[in-house]
């Protein structure tokens, strides 16, 4: 499991209003031995490159998106393209709470490369376009996708938007990093992929991990200063700076062995 430790920490991991009726949330400690298979799960999604950073692994919750998403797979999806998968979506902590809370609005949908739609990744291969949250933390909400029959795209498609997807026999979008190895079974490989859907009703978010950012000190100290909490306490500030200091070392070094290979 390694040696990082995700504990809560309640100035950041903590709602600032109660759960609505029907959410709940429940953290996973990683020396809990009911719940090592579950975090051993959501430790794989989180990609490599991060699994020391995290601060907190909590599960999600919805009842009401959870029903959602199951009616939407019997309604729209024949049995054998119903199976939904985990993957990744990288946002603000202000935004995670509200897809906990309401599920996907609008005003988290991206106009990409492949239209007006809700993108998610398979692993972190995007991690450095990630934005940077209260406290130097990012968080990743890892959603529950009803994915069901995607149309394999080799190249951008704006114009893309859910009635042409069903007119094409289609459900979502999926476009890989590397083209040989691209297909629709790609779910079933942690390899480099883009998924997107254009259906709220198909997405429940089910785990929000919080994490650590490894951006420059500049960045990473201007956000501290910046947020309420006990970051801004002076032993909040000494563990984000021993944090940072830990990083550029690591940074350093990696670069050495780069140099000397």
């Amino acid at each position: 499991m390694g040696n990082h430790v995700a504990i809560p920490d309640p100035a950041y991991d903590t709602c600032t209003l109660p759960d609505a009726p029907g959410v709940s949330r429940t953290f996973l400690p990683n020396d809990d031995e009911d719940m090592t298979n579950e975090y051993s799960t959501v430790l794989k999604k989180v990609g490599k490159p991060i699994r020391d950073k995290i601060h907190s692994v909590a599960r999600i919750d919805n009842n009401e998106l959870d029903r959602r998403l199951a009616a939407s797979k019997n309604r729209e999806m024949p049995e054998t393209d119903s199976r939904s998968t985990l993957l990744s979506f990288y946002t603000t902590k202000q935004n995670a709470e509200a897809i906990i809370q309401n599920g996907f609005t609008v005003d988290q949908y991206s106009k990409g490369p492949f239209g007006h739609g809700i993108y998610f990744v398979s692993n972190d291969y995007k991690i450095n376009e990630i934005k940077t949250c209260n406290n130097g933390r990012r968080c990743q909400l890892l959603c529950e996708v009803a994915l069901g029959k995607p149309k394999v795209c080799d190249t951008p498609n704006r114009s893309l938007d859910s009635a042409k997807l069903k007119a094409m026999g289609c459900d979502s979008v999926l476009s890989g990093q590397n083209k040989k190895k691209q297909s629709a079974n790609a779910i079933d490989r942690d390899d480099e992929y883009t998924y997107v859907v254009y259906c709220a009703e198909q997405v429940s978010p089910s785990y929000l991990v919080t994490f650590r950012s490894s951006r420059s000190t500049g960045v990473m100290l201007d956000k501290a200063v910046q947020c309420e909490g006990v970051a801004t306490s002076l032993p909040g500030l000494i563990t984000l700076i021993v944090d940072l200091v830990l990083d550029i070392m690591r940074s350093l070094r990696k670069r050495k062995k780069t140099k000397r290979s």
